[in-house]
C-alpha cells in the first residue's frame, strides 16, 4: 500500500463499476501511478446486476495567472534561461504546447532523465538530455544557466546528478500537476501547481522576449555540442562494435519508431546515441529495473501496430523475462530485439571493480543461443560477431513477416561509451551512474 495511491477491496459485486471508475481516474490524475484494486475470491463467484459507469476524463489542475505572469517576468529578464521538460509534459500531451513556448520565448530545452522523447530532438532548441554521463549538459545548467524553469520533472537523483542541480541560490521554477513534487528536493523561487499542458497554454498567452542575437548564438552552440555527443566513435573492439551499431541504427531507422530498453550498461549506447523525433518512441527504466525491455517492446507493438518496435537488452535482462516472446507470437505482436551478449551482469561488474578492484562476484553468465532460442519462440534468429554483420541482419529483421531476434556479441570490457572496464578499476563511481 505505501507505493500504491490508493488501496481498496470490493465486497460486493455492485461496487465494482464505482471502485474501477474511480481507481481508473485516480491512477491517471495529477502523477500518474499505482492503484490495487483486491478482489476477494466468494466476491467473484456472485452474480450481480451492474451498469457501467463512462469513465471520466483525468482532471487537470489550472495554474495562478499571477504566478504564470511572474514566470514569464523572468523569463523575459534573463539572459541565459533554459528550459528543463520532464514526463509531466509528456503524461498531459504537452509536446505541441512545449514547442511553441520554446520557439516563442527563445528558450532552450533539456529533457530530464531518459525523456528524450519530450521534445523533438532535431529542433534547433533542443540540447540535450540531462544525466550525469552528459557532463556538456551539466555544466550548462550549472555553470552558465542564469534561470532553470523546470516543468514536469521531480528533479530526482538521476536528473540532477544527486541532487546537484539546480546548483545552490540558482533562481529556478518548478511546475508541476502534483502539489508534492513542488520543491521535493530543491526549493522554487516559483512553485506553480498545474498540469504541463494548462500552463504552457495560459503562458503562451503572453508576450516573449524580444529576439536577442546572442542568445540565439549560445543556443545553436550547445545544439551542435548535442550533436557531437550523441554522434558515435568507433573503437577498437574484439567482438561487435556497440558504436557500429548505434550508428548503423541511427541511419536505418523510420523516425517513428519505437525503441525500448532494459536496465544495464548497454543501454548508455541508445540513451546517447540515438535520437527521437516523435512522442512516445523511447521507453526505459528509470532506475535499474530489469527484465523491461522485452515486455515493453510487445506493449509497445500492441499499442501502435503500424510503428517498427525494436527491444535493446542486455543477456542478463533478456534471460529475466525474454520468454515474453510468446507472448509477441501469441498476439501477433512483431517485434525486433537486440540481445547485447557480453557475458555477465557488466554494469554490477563495473562498480564493483570501481570499488574493489579485482573482487569480481556473481557477475558471470553462462549463455545459451540466443539466436537459436528466438528460434524457438517463432522468430528469426540471428547472429552477429563482427561490425559489418550488424546492418545486413538488422534489415533483414526489418523486413521478416515475424518477430526477429538478433544476438550481438560484445566485449565485456566496453562497459560505457567513454570508458573501459579496466579504466574504472579502483575509481568510485559519481552518484547517478
Amino acid at each position: 500500500g505505501s507505493i500504491a495511491k490508493w488501496v481498496v477491496e470490493i465486497n460486493e459485486p455492485k461496487h465494482v463499476p464505482r471502485v474501477m471508475t474511480r481507481a481508473f481516474h485516480l491512477a491517471r490524475t495529477g502523477r500518474p501511478g499505482p492503484v490495487v484494486v483486491s478482489l476477494p475470491r466468494d466476491m467473484l463467484e456472485e452474480n450481480a446486476d451492474i451498469s457501467m459507469i463512462d469513465p471520466y476524463p483525468p482532471a487537470r489542475p489550472n495554474p495562478d495567472p499571477k504566478l504564470i505572469e511572474e514566470m514569464i517576468g523572468r523569463i523575459n529578464a534573463a539572459k541565459k534561461p533554459v528550459l528543463l521538460a520532464g514526463s509531466g509534459t509528456q503524461y498531459s500531451g504537452a509536446r505541441p504546447e512545449l514547442i511553441d513556448f520554446s520557439e516563442k520565448f527563445h528558450i532552450p530545452v533539456l529533457t530530464s532523465y531518459k525523456r528524450q522523447d519530450a521534445f523533438p530532438n532535431s529542433h534547433p532548441n533542443y540540447i540535450g538530455n540531462l544525466t550525469n554521463a552528459n557532463k556538456h549538459a551539466r555544466t550548462l545548467v550549472s555553470k552558465e544557466a542564469d534561470l532553470v524553469v523546470v516543468i514536469g520533472s521531480r528533479l530526482n537523483q538521476q536528473t540532477t546528478g544527486v541532487f546537484s542541480l539546480p546548483r545552490p541560490g540558482q533562481p529556478f521554477i518548478q511546475i508541476d500537476a502534483d502539489e508534492q513534487n513542488i520543491g521535493q528536493n530543491s526549493r522554487p523561487d516559483v512553485g506553480i501547481v498545474s498540469d504541463a499542458k494548462s500552463a504552457l497554454i495560459v503562458a503562451l498567452k503572453h508576450q516573449g522576449p524580444r529576439p536577442n542575437e546572442s542568445r540565439a548564438a549560445w543556443i545553436a552552440e550547445h545544439h551542435a555540442a548535442q550533436k557531437r555527443y550523441s554522434t558515435p566513435s568507433e573503437r577498437p573492439t574484439r567482438r561487435a562494435s556497440m558504436e557500429r551499431v548505434m550508428a548503423d541504427l541511427k541511419a536505418t531507422l523510420p523516425s517513428d519508431a519505437i525503441t525500448t530498453t532494459d536496465a544495464g550498461s548497454f543501454g548508455q549506447w541508445p540513451q546517447r546515441y540515438l535520437e527521437f523525433e516523435h512522442p512516445d518512441s523511447y521507453i526505459s527504466p528509470t532506475l535499474g529495473c530489469m527484465g523491461t525491455g522485452v515486455p515493453y517492446a510487445v506493449a509497445a507493438k500492441l499499442a501502435h501496430p503500424a510503428r517498427l518496435v525494436v527491444a535493446h537488452v542486455g543477456d542478463g535482462g533478456f534471460l529475466m523475462t525474454g520468454q515474453e516472446m510468446a507472448t509477441a507470437k501469441q498476439y501477433g505482436a512483431n517485434v525486433i530485439t537486440i540481445v547485447y551478449d557480453n557475458d555477465g551482469y557488466n554494469s554490477i561488474r563495473m562498480h564493483q571493480e570501481a570499488q574493489y578492484p579485482g573482487r569480481q562476484y556473481g557477475t558471470d553468465l553462462v549463455n545459451p543461443d540466443f539466436a537459436a532460442l528466438g528460434s524457438a519462440y517463432g522468430a528469426l534468429g540471428l547472429k552477429v560477431t563482427r561490425d559489418e554483420e550488424f546492418l545486413p541482419a538488422f534489415k533483414k529483421a526489418m523486413t521478416a513477416d515475424r518477430s526477429a531476434l538478433i544476438e550481438v556479441m560484445t566485449d565485456f570490457e566496453y562497459v560505457t561509451p567513454s570508458a573501459t572496464l579496466s579504466e574504472l578499476s579502483g575509481k568510485p563511481l559519481q552518484g547517478g551512474e
